[in-house]
């Protein structure tokens, strides 16, 4: 509508938000080490919480899953039929 070809864009206050924001984009993209050397022993910590303790061969049942119970089964009915 031609009414609304008066309206401006963008506000003072959004051109300051939007460069705000555009300078923290960049920093966190170019000075990407500053932020991950902060956060890389909360991380650690994490991932060594979700990770499995003990490795695992190919082919193996991981612990705690439907194939472990199930190979787990198996392994006490081959027992009993010795």
């Amino acid at each position: 509508h031609e009414k609304n070809r008066a309206l401006p864009d963008t506000s003072p206050r959004e051109r300051f938000i939007l460069a705000t924001m555009t300078v923290v984009i960049l920093w966190m993209g170019i000075g990407s080490a500053f932020i991950t050397q902060r956060t890389a022993a909360a991380a650690q910590n994490v991932v060594d919480q979700v990770e499995p303790q003990q490795p695992y061969e190919a082919g193996t049942a991981i612990p705690g899953t439907v194939s472990a119970a199930k190979e787990a089964q198996s392994v006490r009915v081959e027992r009993a039929n010795r």
